[in-house]
């Protein structure tokens, strides 16, 4: 594999995780099949999944407030058409309008000071097949957190 070919994968690997963490934000799940692998599966805080229809209807749940993922660190360790990937995140839940009387409602309960941040780490197996790099494993463990998560809340950052 030459130089140039490494470097491609890498910045096709990192642009699949950069990808992933928009989905989230945005809700928006109309492009999934260009970042994640028919057989997906994922294993977060937030719960387990596997294949894309699953680990949608996660992510949906998970991820019902406002969000914003902050992804580092993304260290791509390339094996042929295989890749593992590593990251940090940092991810901030916030009420979904703000004001002075906005609240943050994770599973029916409010969070003291109206917002939570997770700090975390991100763990990505990638596969190369004919429509290119997808992500076919997820794995979220969480570091640290700003407040106690609820109890019942599914907040996990990835799936």
């Amino acid at each position: 594999m030459t130089l140039l070919q490494q470097i491609g994968d890498r910045l096709a690997i990192a642009d699949l995780i950069t990808r992933l963490g928009l989905m989230l934000d945005s809700k928006e799940f109309g492009e999934v099949h260009a970042v994640l692998a028919p057989d997906v599966t994922v294993r977060t805080p937030g719960g387990a999944a596997a294949g894309i229809d699953a680990v949608l209807a996660q992510a949906r749940r998970n991820h019902t407030v406002r969000t914003q993922h902050v992804i580092s660190d993304v260290l791509v360790d390339l094996d042929g058409d295989r890749a593992v990937a590593g990251a940090n995140l940092i991810v901030t839940f916030v009420p979904e309008v703000e004001g002075p009387d906005s609240r943050l409602t994770l599973n029916d309960q409010d969070v003291p000071d109206g917002r939570l941040t997770l700090g975390e780490r991100y763990r990505f197996g990638a596969v190369r097949g004919d429509q290119g790099w997808r992500l076919d494993s997820i794995e979220v463990n969480r570091i640290w957190s700003t407040q106690p998560v609820p109890a019942g809340a599914r907040v996990a950052a990835g799936g």
